[in-house]
């Protein structure tokens, strides 16, 4: 029983659930798949919000996040090392915050 309860703690904590976010409108700007195996990918999102371009990185098995297409409007929080997209569904993902710059700024 404990591991089931540490498990539930786990799953809630990855998805994005664990805390209010303060969800900001942001435009999808760049998915780029970096890499793939059998069983998962590793998927890139560029999302431009106000005047900054994020950058986050997911290890996503079954392809990309569903609803999320470039040039598309998302859902988004950063918050201590991690970007968090919220799809059509209205769930939660996670993301590794890879990089932050101004839009301006060239790459």
């Amino acid at each position: 029983m404990r591991s089931l309860a540490s498990i539930a703690v786990l799953l809630l904590a990855s998805s994005g659930y664990s805390k209010d976010h303060d969800w900001k409108k942001g435009v999808v700007v760049g998915i780029d798949e970096e890499g793939y195996s059998r069983h998962s990918s590793i998927v890139k999102y560029r999302i431009a919000g106000g005047s900054e371009i994020y950058e986050g990185r997911i290890t996503y098995t079954g392809g990309r996040i569903k609803g999320l297409r470039v040039n598309r409007s998302v859902e988004y929080d950063i918050d201590k090392g991690h970007v968090y997209l919220r799809d059509s569904h209205g769930r939660a993902h996670t993301l590794l915050l890879i990089r932050r710059r101004r839009q301006d700024a060239s790459p």
